[in-house]
């Protein structure tokens, strides 16, 4: 008879050596090489061994070398992820995880914080918020990023604190850039998050308080807002002249940017695209054949 498989088993890495070795060494080496060559890397990565320290660390949380490339990004010498690629490495490790974002808001409709509520299978759930006071005790609330994206901001928060709490074998201890950036005099990492008692019902599901009371916003296939298309407008003409783009050329570089990944117009743009479309106006470059 064959075994069960547990079904809080770690979906296995592909691996098949702890250090790229050998052929596979010498393919990395080569393929950054080209990376640097394509310019189609972010800005930071200009050397081959940065390129190669990224796909290392990408190979360690098991991300394809592109991917690995397009999410970690290298903050103080420790490379950190977005909290969207920490949840999906946890879904993706622990099968049957079990997890919901809750933004909660004031009479007002103002957003003051974010409440992540999960668990593993046949755990009891992990109930984690981070609110506005958090980050007033922080001191983020005057950062212009929290002025400009507090919402995102709780809702990164809260589930990275989440994530390193219920499954901190699939992100193997990585921060956001966020909090990462986030100091304190003795360079340890500050990340304050209220951790609320665990609580379950008799079959060990979420209670009903803590439920989402509206569909969940901001899907990857959702058009973006005028304010993310104004941001991309901001940082492509920042980057213009960081690189002394004519004015002439502008519009059109732009328009062959955002057709890369197949749109026509930015107000076709979907939310699941617009960070990796945000950074590929950063690191933007005029093509040698220009």
């Amino acid at each position: 008879m064959s075994k069960e498989k547990d079904s809080t088993e770690i979906v296995p890495k592909k691996d098949n050596a702890l250090v790229a070795q050998g052929s596979e060494w010498a393919a990395m080496k080569e393929q950054a090489q080209m990376m640097i060559r394509s310019k189609f890397v972010p800005r930071a990565l200009d050397t081959a061994e940065k390129v190669i320290a990224v796909m290392l660390a990408g190979r360690e949380l098991g991300i394809p070398p592109m991917q690995a490339i397009r999410s970690i990004h290298v903050i103080d010498a420790k490379p950190t992820l977005s909290a969207e690629t920490m949840m999906a490495l946890a879904y993706q490790r622990v099968p049957g995880l079990v997890c919901t974002v809750t933004m909660e808001q004031d009479s007002t409709g103002a957003v003051m914080g974010c409440v992540v509520a999960g668990s593993r299978p046949g755990a009891k759930p992990t109930i984690i918020a981070y609110r506005k006071t958090d980050a007033l005790a922080a001191g983020l609330l005057q950062k212009q990023t929290w002025k400009s994206y507090g919402p995102a901001m709780y809702r990164a928060r809260a589930i990275s604190a989440w994530v390193r709490v219920v499954a901190p074998d699939a992100i193997l201890g990585c921060y956001t850039p966020e909090e990462i950036e986030t100091l304190t005099p003795d360079k340890s990492v500050t990340v304050e998050a209220t951790v609320i008692e665990t609580r379950a019902d008799d079959h060990g599901e979420i209670p009903p308080d803590i439920q989402p009371t509206e569909p969940p916003k901001g899907k990857p296939d959702d058009p973006i807002s005028e304010k993310d298309r104004r941001r991309i407008f901001a940082k492509w003409k920042e980057r213009a002249e960081e690189i002394k783009l004519p004015a002439a050329e502008t519009e059109k570089r732009l328009k062959a940017l955002i057709l890369r990944y197949g749109y026509d117009s930015t107000t076709k743009i979907c939310q699941g695209d617009l960070t990796t479309i945000l950074e590929a106006i950063e690191s933007y470059e005029v093509p040698d054949a220009a």
